[in-house]
């Protein structure tokens, strides 16, 4: 165990599991600051900042490059101008850093609700997936990103692990359920990711016409409209990879995998399966969310 600020933050990795952060109480990927972790959840926001709101692996890196493409006129990706550096993540880079990046800013997080700066009309696109396909996701980055030191991490250890909410960001559920109230905020987009694999150019429009202004008008020129869905493809996407987090993956082509929903069923037992649909029954009982992800959860199918 390694004590970087007395009180504040403790990286440790116990016997088994990935190297992880204790940031007063929370977990965090092991390289996070506890500086830049409480400037972002004071950050000043406004009306014209778009935020990308998602727990981990549900699409997020996706969702924000198609923002860029229907935002930013000469949005460009190339070394030094990564997409992380477009849209940066409000936890990893700080407050300060994120108070100077010119408006309109295209924001990213993955903290929950009750840790994200006060939203003062901001635009929020939520990226919702369900739990056995981001568990999947997550078990891959988290093995594949090389601070958290778990290259060869067991499966059945990252199960119980994400079960239990023992994990960057939290739980999974405790996350998506303090979202429920504000699904039908008129500053809140909620996408689904396997909508976006099943219908791109919907989703993508979507995005647009929610966001208004140039997104809308991109969305409404056929010819740019196109572009914007030929660049991003899954396939489009896994093309070059280094163009969306350099240096810290041990394998930048790994980091978009497969774009593909159940793909839980290569991995989880029987009884693995079950016990996710029992927390997901547990935690969204009486609310629309129950009866999405029928199919995507349903052991044969």
């Amino acid at each position: 165990m390694v004590v970087v600020r007395k009180d504040s933050v403790i990286v440790d990795q116990p016997a088994g599991e990935p190297r992880q952060a204790n940031i007063n109480g929370e977990l965090f990927p092991p390289f996070f600051q506890v500086d830049n972790i409480r400037t972002a959840k004071t950050l000043e926001t406004f009306p014209d900042d778009v935020f990308v709101l998602t727990y981990p692996k549900c699409g997020t890196t996706w969702v924000q490059h198609i923002a860029c493409q229907l935002l930013i006129e000469n949005y460009e990706l190339r070394p030094g101008k990564e997409l992380f550096k477009y849209a940066p993540m409000i936890e990893l880079v700080g407050g300060e850093v994120a108070s100077h990046i010119p408006r309109p800013r295209i924001l990213k997080s993955h903290l929950s609700t009750q840790n994200l700066p006060t939203l003062n009309g901001s635009k929020c696109i939520l990226v919702w997936r369900n739990p056995k396909d981001t568990l999947i996701s997550w078990f891959h980055l988290i093995r594949n990103i090389k601070g958290y030191n778990w290259e060869n991490g067991d499966f059945n250890v990252f199960f119980e692990m994400f079960c239990e909410g023992r994990i960057p960001w939290g739980s999974y559920f405790d996350y998506h359920k303090a979202w429920l109230p504000y699904l039908k905020d008129p500053n809140v987009l909620l996408i689904k990711f396997e909508e976006m694999v099943a219908d791109l150019p919907t989703s993508v429009v979507r995005i647009g016409e929610f966001l208004g202004g140039r997104a809308a008008a991109v969305t409404h020129d056929p010819k740019a409209l196109a572009s914007t869905l030929e660049n991003s493809t899954f396939e489009a996407m896994k093309r070059d990879q280094k163009r969306w987090f350099p240096n810290v993956l041990r394998n930048p082509a790994q980091f978009i995998r497969k774009g593909v929903t159940r793909d839980w069923k290569n991995y989880l037992s029987k009884e693995q399966s079950d016990r996710i649909d029992q927390m997901f029954a547990k935690h969204f009982r009486e609310s629309e969310v129950e009866e999405w992800w029928k199919n995507e959860m349903a052991w044969e199918g």
